[in-house]
Order: structure tokens, then C-alpha cells, then sequence
């Protein structure tokens, strides 16, 4: 589960919805990566053997239809007008999904530190692999004496640190689709 959680649930999540932002807009990216909550109520009725709600049912072929009409600019959505990036960024919201999955698998068994370190060092040797496997280029040392990449690192790494942990507190006392 952990590294089902790192590998696709946090690595392959961070490389699709950087790809997708490089290819859609970014009314698209956070429109799609909206459905992260569809997604995760649906792994949870096949995986947890949550109950399957008509009302919910409902509310989300209302909701997959705004984020069609939000994302193809037509009232009646087509898969047609999407764009690569915009199915990289849907993509990235299925793996956020079962990164929200494994946590809920692995709630019980680890505390929440635990789950962030072993889970976040899977996405970074994952995500390592898959940056040289596809040729890109490795940072230096040069690249990060700017104060603006120290700045954006210092963010980063505290958002990935505190993310996890808040998401993981909301899942002790929240339902996963409300948390």
C-alpha cells in the first residue's frame, strides 16, 4: 500500500499534473484536478466497500457535468475539445485519489509521520527514476543559489511535510470524500 501510496498516488500525481499544466490552462488544471473528491468516493465503494448513495450518485454526474462545461467551454460538454494536458491533469486526480486511498488503508497500522516520511521518500525515488528514464536534465548546485528557488524549496518542502500530516488528522475524524 505505501508503495502503491508514493509511487502512483504521490509521484506519478506530481509528474502528471506538472505535464498537464504545461499543456491546458490553468482554468483546466485546477477545474479537473477538482474531481480528486468524485474520484475518491468511487475507489471508495469499489476498495472500502463504501455504500453507494442514489443522492450521491446524483450530485456527482452534476458535478462531472460543471467541470465538463467549466473545462470545454460548451454547455454540453465534449471529450472532443480536450487536450493532452487536460487528460494529464484528470489523470493526476485519480492518482491524488489513491494516494487519499492508502492513507485511509494505512491509518490504523502507522501514525501519521510514518506514512508521510516511508511514502514521500517512495515518491522521490520514483519520481528520480522517472526524471532519468525520460532524459531530464539533473539540477546543480548553481541552480539553487537564487533566494527565489531557496524560497520556493523552503515553501515546497513545508507543504509537503504539513499536507500530508493535515490530511491524514482529517481522515481520523472526517469521512474521506468530506475530509
Amino acid at each position: 500500500v505505501l508503495i502503491m501510496m508514493g509511487a502512483i498516488g504521490y509521484g506519478f500525481m506530481v509528474y502528471a499534473i506538472t505535464r498537464g499544466a504545461l499543456l491546458t490552462t490553468l482554468l483546466n488544471v485546477s477545474t479537473l484536478f477538482s474531481t480528486v473528491p468524485i474520484f475518491v468516493y468511487l475507489l471508495g465503494v469499489i476498495f472500502l466497500k463504501r455504500e453507494w448513495r442514489y443522492l450521491i450518485l446524483g450530485l456527482l454526474l452534476i458535478s462531472i457535468w460543471g467541470v465538463g462545461v467549466l473545462s470545454s467551454g460548451q454547455i454540453i460538454p465534449s471529450l472532443s475539445v480536450f487536450v493532452a494536458g487536460d487528460w494529464w491533469v484528470f489523470a493526476s486526480a485519480l492518482f491524488e485519489a489513491i494516494w487519499y486511498m492508502g492513507i485511509k488503508l494505512m491509518e490504523n497500522k502507522l501514525n501519521s509521520r510514518e506514512i508521510t516520511v516511508i511514502a514521500q521518500a517512495i515518491a522521490t525515488i520514483t519520481i528520480f527514476i522517472l526524471a532519468v528514464k525520460l532524459g531530464e536534465p539533473l539540477p546543480t548546485i548553481s541552480n539553487f543559489l537564487s533566494w527565489q528557488v531557496a524560497l520556493g524549496l523552503l515553501i515546497g518542502i513545508i507543504m509537503n511535510v504539513l499536507a500530508p500530516l493535515i490530511t491524514i488528522y482529517a481522515f481520523k475524524h472526517f469521512d474521506e470524500v468530506f475530509a
